[in-house]
This record gives C-alpha cells, sequence and structure tokens, in this order.
C-alpha cells in the first residue's frame, strides 16, 4: 500500500494482501491484484471517492497524474449536479410557501429594514380590502392605528423594530370599508446570510369569534359572579389529585371563618367539619358521582360553625375532568347555607306528622279530588290526596285511590248508582261554596254503606276562571247512625200519631215565656181555639185567677225539679166556658237547643160533677140513716146506765 504525503487519499495498492488489509477482516474484497483510489475535489471539500482496480503491472504515480484532469471534470459534473438538485428543491419550497401564502387565510406582511411594507399575500388582502400596491412603502403599524388598543399595540411593534425582537400584539383593527375586526399579530425578525438583520416577517390572524367567544366568556363570568354574590352562594374547586380544595370567601363564612383562617383546605379537613351522623352518607353520594354513578353530586348535611352550632349546607357539584384513564382529576360546586330552610321544613314535619297522626285517628277520610282534565298528561279526573280513614269508609287502602302511587281505583265507582248522579250533580255546584251530602258506598265486602261527605269546590289557583278545580272535604261512615235515625224516625212517626190521636190535651209552650208553641187537636177541641189562635196566648190567660198562685208555685217546682202537678185547675175556653183539668208537664231541652215544656191537659169536669154527685148522695144517705141510729144509740146508751147499776155476782 502507497500514499502520497501531497494527497494521503490517494492510495495504490498492488497485491491482495494489501487490498486485503484496507478493506479489513469483516469485509470481504473483490478478487483483484491491485486497487487504485482516487479523491474527488471541488475546492477544498471532498466530494468523493474512485476507484479503479485490476491492471496488469499495478499502479503508480504516473497513473495517478493521468486522471487528475479526468478527476477535476467529474468533481465540476457533481458540484453541478448539487447545485442544480439544491435549486430545485428551493424552487419546490418556493412554490409551496407561495401556494401556502395565497391560500391561508391569515394574511403575511414582509417588510423592510425600517418597517416599510415590501410584501403582503391575498390573505391578508383578503382580511381588510388592502393591496399590496396600496400598502407597499408605508409602515406596517399604520394600517393598524386608531382603533381599540392599538396605542399600545404600535408602541410594543415599534420597540420590537428598533431591538429585532419578536412581538405578539392583539387590537382592533379597520378594514378599507371601514368596518373593524379584531386581530391577533405574531412579528418574528428576518435575517439573511452571515446573519444579516434584514425586515420582520408578519402573521396577522382574525380572531374576532374567538375574541367573541371571549367577551360571551367574560361576560357569562360576569353574570356567574353577580348571581354567586347575589345568591350569597360559596364555591369551590377541588383537585382530587393534589387533595386540595380552592374556595371562595363565602364558603368560609357560611360556617364563620374567614378564608385565611382555614386555607389551606384538602378534603380531610372538609370532612372534620361535618357532623358525624352525616358523614358517612355524605361520602357515600360523594363517591358514588366519582365512580360516575350518578350525573351529579346533590347532598345536604350539617357542619361545625365556629362559634360551635351547626349549620345545615346544601352541597352541588361535578365531575369536569378526568384522565386519559377516566380518573376524575377537577371537581368543582357550590356551597349555600340552608339553615333556615331547615329549620322551617322540620317545622313543618312536625306539624305534618301531627296532622297525619290526626288524619290517620279521625273515623273518617279527609280528601282532595282533582275535578279536571289535564290534556298535557292525559290524565284523568282522580284522587290528588286521600287520608288513610279511607280504609274504614271502604274497606281498601288510600294507595289503591292514588294514581302517582299506582292506584288504578275510582272512588267514584263505588257509588251506589242510584246516587251517581245526585252526588255529581250536588258537586258541580259547588264552585267557591259548601255541599253537603248523604250516599251509599259499596264496601270490600260487598255490603252499601250510607256516607256522609262534607265539602267545597275551589275554581283553578289563577281565579281567572270559574272552572271546577278542586274538590276537598271529609267523608264518614253513617250506616249505624242512619240506622238509628230510621228507628227514630219510625218512632216519631209513632209519636206524631199518639200526639195527634191522643184523647187528652198536650201541648208545647216556651219554658221563659210560658207562650204555646204547638197543641194537639184534642186540646185545641177542649178549649175551642184553632192553632193560629191558640199561638197568641199564654197560659196565664187561660186559667182563672185564682189560680195565679198555684202557676207561679208550680212554675218554681219546674225550674227546680224539671216536672210539675199533677194538679187541678180551672181553665177558661174561648166562649167563657169553665173547664175544670188535671195537668201535669216536664221541662225538655229541644234537639235545636230551645228549651221548652210539654204539658199534659186533661179534661175532669165529669170526673168533679161525679164526685159531686157522689157527695150529695152519701150527704142524703147519712141524713136518712142518722136519724133512726140515732134512737136506737139512745136506748142502749140508757139499758148501759142501768146495768152498770146491777150489783155484781157474789157481791
Amino acid at each position: 500500500m502507497q500514499s502520497f504525503a501531497s494527497d494521503p487519499t490517494v492510495l495504490i495498492l498492488n497485491n491482495a494482501a494489501a487490498i486485503a488489509t484496507w478493506f479489513g477482516a469483516d469485509v470481504v474484497p473483490p478478487a483483484q491484484n491491485s486497487l487504485l483510489v482516487l479523491p474527488v475535489y471541488w475546492g477544498k471539500n471532498l466530494l468523493a471517492m474512485v476507484g479503479v482496480g485490476d491492471r496488469k503491472g499495478g499502479y503508480d504515480r504516473e497513473i495517478v497524474d493521468f486522471f487528475q484532469p479526468l478527476l477535476g471534470a467529474v468533481a465540476q459534473l457533481v458540484e453541478t449536479l448539487r447545485i442544480r438538485k439544491i435549486h430545485q428543491a428551493h424552487e419546490r419550497e418556493l412554490k409551496r410557501l407561495t401556494l401556502v401564502a395565497s391560500q391561508t387565510d391569515s394574511g403575511l406582511i414582509i417588510t423592510e429594514i425600517d418597517g416599510a411594507i415590501d410584501w403582503v399575500n391575498d390573505g391578508f388582502s383578503r382580511m381588510n380590502g388592502y393591496h399590496l400596491e396600496q400598502l407597499r412603502g408605508k409602515p406596517f403599524w399604520e394600517i393598524f392605528r386608531g382603533q381599540e388598543g392599538s396605542a399600545i399595540a404600535t408602541e410594543q411593534m415599534s420597540r420590537a423594530l428598533l431591538e429585532c425582537a419578536s412581538f405578539n400584539v392583539e387590537l382592533k383593527c379597520s378594514k378599507h370599508d371601514g368596518s373593524t375586526y379584531w386581530a391577533r399579530i405574531v412579528g418574528n425578525p428576518l435575517y439573511g446570510d452571515a446573519k444579516v438583520f434584514q425586515g420582520f416577517i408578519a402573521i396577522v390572524t382574525d380572531i374576532s369569534a374567538e375574541h367573541r367567544k371571549t367577551e360571551l366568556l367574560a361576560e357569562r363570568e360576569r353574570h356567574l359572579r353577580m348571581v354567586i354574590d347575589g345568591t350569597r352562594s360559596g364555591t369551590w374547586e377541588w383537585n382530587i389529585s393534589t387533595d386540595v380544595l380552592i374556595l371562595n370567601d363565602r364558603w368560609a363564612t357560611i360556617i364563620g371563618y374567614d378564608l385565611k383562617d382555614i386555607e389551606p383546605v384538602s378534603s380531610q379537613r372538609w370532612k372534620a367539619l361535618i357532623h358525624p351522623d352525616d358523614r358517612q352518607h355524605v361520602t357515600l353520594l360523594l363517591q358514588k358521582h366519582i365512580r360516575g354513578d350518578t350525573q351529579f353530586y346533590d347532598c345536604k348535611y350539617r357542619m361545625l360553625h365556629k362559634s360551635g352550632h351547626w349549620v345545615w349546607v346544601h352541597d352541588r357539584g361535578q365531575v369536569f375532568s378526568r384522565d386519559e384513564n377516566g380518573k376524575p382529576r377537577l371537581m368543582s360546586g357550590t356551597h349555600f347555607d340552608i339553615t333556615d330552610v331547615m329549620v322551617v321544613r322540620r317545622a313543618l314535619e312536625v306539624k305534618q306528622q301531627q296532622l297525619n297522626h290526626m288524619l290517620a285517628n279521625l273515623p273518617g277520610m279527609v280528601y282532595r279530588y282533582e275535578n279536571y282534565h289535564n290534556h298535557k298528561s292525559n290524565e284523568t279526573r282522580s284522587m290528588y290526596f286521600v287520608s288513610p280513614g279511607i280504609e274504614h269508609v271502604t274497606g281498601y287502602s288510600a294507595n289503591e285511590f292514588l294514581p302517582g302511587k299506582g292506584g288504578k281505583k275510582s272512588y267514584e265507582d263505588l257509588i251506589h248508582p242510584d246516587d251517581v248522579e245526585r252526588v255529581k250533580y250536588t258537586r258541580a255546584q259547588a264552585v267557591n261554596t259548601g255541599y253537603q251530602l248523604e250516599y251509599r258506598v259499596r264496601h270490600l265486602d260487598g255490603e252499601y254503606r250510607w256516607v256522609e261527605e262534607i265539602g267545597r269546590g275551589s275554581t283553578e289557583p289563577d281565579g281567572e276562571s270559574d272552572t271546577l278545580y278542586f274538590l276537598d272535604g271529609f267523608v264518614w261512615d253513617i250506616t249505624e247512625r242512619k240506622s238509628i235515625r230510621t228507628s227514630l224516625e219510625a218512632e216519631r212517626n209513632k209519636l206524631a200519631s199518639l200526639y195527634q190521636m191522643a184523647p187528652i190535651g198536650i201541648a208545647s209552650s216556651d219554658f221563659a215565656r210560658s207562650c204555646f208553641v204547638d197543641a194537639n187537636p184534642e186540646l185545641l177541641n177542649l178549649l175551642d181555639y184553632s192553632l193560629p189562635e191558640l199561638l197568641q196566648l199564654d197560659w196565664r190567660s187561660l186559667i182563672l185567677p185564682n189560680f195565679h198562685a198555684d202557676i207561679e208555685r208550680h212554675s218554681t217546682e219546674l225550674a227546680r225539679t224539671g216536672r210539675f202537678g199533677p194538679y187541678e185547675v180551672q181553665m177558661v175556653a174561648k166562649h167563657g166556658k169553665v173547664i175544670d183539668v188535671g195537668v201535669s208537664g216536664a221541662r225538655v231541652r229541644e234537639s235545636n237547643g230551645e228549651d221548652r215544656v210539654w204539658t199534659i191537659v186533661q179534661d175532669i169536669s165529669q170526673q168533679k160533677q161525679l164526685e159531686k154527685m157522689k157527695s150529695e148522695l152519701i150527704a142524703v144517705v147519712s141524713h136518712e140513716l142518722r136519724t133512726p141510729l140515732t134512737s136506737i144509740i139512745g136506748s142502749l146508751g140508757l139499758v148501759r146506765s142501768q146495768l152498770e147499776k146491777i150489783p155484781a155476782p157474789g157481791g
């Protein structure tokens, strides 16, 4: 192997061993006995290596010199091809850049060193209506002056030109037709060979839509802030991966703290403030939402106030960010103080419990009946509410009549067919007024029971129509009362018959005034008065004056004991006839509350006449018998006196 000091890259290898050594042990050389390796230079740059092999007799310096001119030509040809390839690549790149520049919606501006516009693309012309001929030579920032944000942006761009630095500004720009748009201008300095500054290239992007979105988001954020401030709601954001809670001031003040006093807040610190009885429930709801079982986290619980009492809060939130594996990263929500609401709700629950207890112990059912047709939901008229007492009335449970609880029974279907129309008509007339009904209802056992219903109808809530909207009422079983009433009516009818047909006089009078209220035919016949005539009189006007003292005495007895008589008085009939009567009576409180005296008047004139005739007969008989008996008694008295003078035997 031989090399030249003037050019160490020239190699002459004239035997197979030298060739094998030059190629190395890992490479199998070609089967040649000689090899010449010549470098190809262009200037000082090595372009290639040329190998010539297997010449008889080998190679020497003369052969090398012979090849040198040829290698120079080859070098020139290779360099030419390389330059052409680079030029073609530049042309292709320029075509691509030109195509992109003409088709892109963004505007491109190239300036001179002083910032004067040298070129703009079609995208910029389409964006603002200016063409290259109108803009060439003008400082590019001048076309952005006079609008919102332009002063600050112009200062930034001018300073960037002086400092040959990049810039990124946003400002409101004017189009050629006077309309405006928001633009983002990103500029970078251009450098030529030897890093010589040549000007700027700026990319102009229309961000009007983005800016509107930003303004809309800002407006929404402002509205949200107003809502949060107006509703006095606490807000929180939980970074689940770092377990850090970001809170607003209201969240802290709900439980009596300043925000700086409790920061930083973790989930453990938050859970420690929750009432022990609520902690498990809160954790369960939170975990269910984090797992994705529920769309929202929504919970009401108690938190410990700084002063030591418990505050009710309504906590709501949602996971809004998860990683690629579905694990939650961020969650946010709101916090409301609902202590006052919960106190009122608890009071209402107590009242409701008391009401339910009262309703459960009523002997009948309380109901609210929807008396309208809801066309939107296609619901028919039905029970809106009914108390458990309906089971006592019908034998069926309340839920069987409530559509909202799966009930399919209709109370109206249980009403006796003979009573249905009467019930419907009475209810239909009850517009903002009350009504009372008695009708029959079929019980679960198949028998009909008498019930009484007291209710009231109401119109639509808006009050603009007289359509019957609701019926509210109370229904209870009166079967037993109805039976008793029927019996009483039968007894009353009997008494009325006896009253009318009685052979003695019967009168009803007002206790306080002693005036007549009613009288049966026998008394009217006895006194020869019609009923209207008698009702104009009182007892004292019909009794002879010498009996008035007796009347006063018996009135006192009546007030004390509730009864009087029997005693005898003389009454004066219509035409002055004096009648001997026997009277007795009792004080009775009527069902309507009136204080009455019922008096029995018996004509004893014949009895008095018979007693008089008896007395006269006894007097006559007594006189007739008294004369002979007197003689006999006198003779017996003489005999007795003589007998007393006779001495006793043995005397």
